[in-house]
Protein backbone atom coordinates (compact mmCIF):
# COMPACT_ATOMS: atom_id res chain seq x y z
CA UNK A 1 0.00 0.00 0.00
CA UNK A 2 1.34 3.38 -1.38
CA UNK A 3 1.26 6.69 0.64
CA UNK A 4 1.72 9.56 -0.64
CA UNK A 5 1.84 12.21 1.44
CA UNK A 6 0.76 15.83 -0.03
CA UNK A 7 1.99 17.83 2.23
CA UNK A 8 0.96 21.94 1.77
CA UNK A 9 3.89 24.18 1.48
CA UNK A 10 4.19 28.20 2.45
CA UNK A 11 6.69 30.27 0.88
CA UNK A 12 9.75 31.71 2.96
CA UNK A 13 9.12 35.37 2.65
CA UNK A 14 12.77 35.60 3.53
CA UNK A 15 13.93 32.77 1.46
CA UNK A 16 11.98 32.11 -0.66
CA UNK A 17 11.65 28.87 -0.16
CA UNK A 18 9.12 26.01 0.09
CA UNK A 19 8.25 25.47 3.56
CA UNK A 20 6.03 22.84 4.91
CA UNK A 21 3.20 25.11 5.93
CA UNK A 22 3.19 23.37 9.59
CA UNK A 23 6.89 24.69 10.09
CA UNK A 24 6.82 27.96 8.61
CA UNK A 25 6.52 30.10 11.86
CA UNK A 26 9.15 28.61 13.16
CA UNK A 27 11.70 28.27 9.68
CA UNK A 28 11.20 31.99 9.24
CA UNK A 29 11.79 32.78 12.62
CA UNK A 30 14.97 31.37 12.05
CA UNK A 31 15.81 32.17 8.74
CA UNK A 32 15.09 35.58 9.18
CA UNK A 33 17.44 35.69 12.35
CA UNK A 34 20.34 33.70 10.92
CA UNK A 35 20.20 34.07 7.18
CA UNK A 36 20.67 36.69 4.70
CA UNK A 37 20.40 37.29 1.03
CA UNK A 38 23.64 37.92 -0.82
CA UNK A 39 23.35 41.05 -2.48
CA UNK A 40 25.49 40.12 -5.53
CA UNK A 41 24.48 36.43 -5.97
CA UNK A 42 21.31 36.10 -4.23
CA UNK A 43 22.45 32.96 -1.83
CA UNK A 44 21.19 32.67 1.53
CA UNK A 45 24.05 32.67 3.83
CA UNK A 46 24.57 32.80 7.50
CA UNK A 47 25.07 36.06 8.67
CA UNK A 48 28.30 35.37 10.88
CA UNK A 49 29.60 34.23 7.16
CA UNK A 50 28.36 37.36 4.97
CA UNK A 51 31.91 39.20 4.94
CA UNK A 52 33.55 36.18 4.58
CA UNK A 53 31.57 35.40 1.59
CA UNK A 54 31.84 38.42 -0.14
CA UNK A 55 35.61 38.36 0.14
CA UNK A 56 36.14 34.74 -1.15
CA UNK A 57 33.58 34.97 -3.96
CA UNK A 58 32.64 38.63 -4.92
CA UNK A 59 35.68 40.77 -3.78
CA UNK A 60 38.27 41.94 -6.01
CA UNK A 61 41.38 40.01 -5.33
CA UNK A 62 43.05 43.11 -3.85
CA UNK A 63 40.41 44.13 -1.62
CA UNK A 64 40.26 40.28 0.13
CA UNK A 65 44.00 40.81 0.48
CA UNK A 66 43.52 44.43 2.01
CA UNK A 67 40.59 43.23 4.50
CA UNK A 68 42.60 39.90 5.59
CA UNK A 69 45.80 42.21 6.30
CA UNK A 70 44.41 44.62 8.10
CA UNK A 71 41.83 42.82 9.93
CA UNK A 72 39.11 44.94 9.17
CA UNK A 73 38.20 48.07 6.75
CA UNK A 74 36.55 51.44 7.23
CA UNK A 75 34.72 52.69 4.25
CA UNK A 76 33.85 56.37 4.08
CA UNK A 77 32.10 58.03 1.54
CA UNK A 78 34.58 59.86 -0.57
CA UNK A 79 33.39 63.40 -0.02
CA UNK A 80 34.34 62.65 3.78
CA UNK A 81 37.86 62.37 3.21
CA UNK A 82 39.95 65.58 4.09
CA UNK A 83 40.83 67.93 0.99
CA UNK A 84 36.79 66.73 -0.57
Amino acid sequence: MDMVSEETTSICNHCDRAIPSVNIDLHYAHCSRNLEKCKVCGDMIPRKHAEEHYLNTHAPPELAVIVKTLGSILILPVNSLPGM
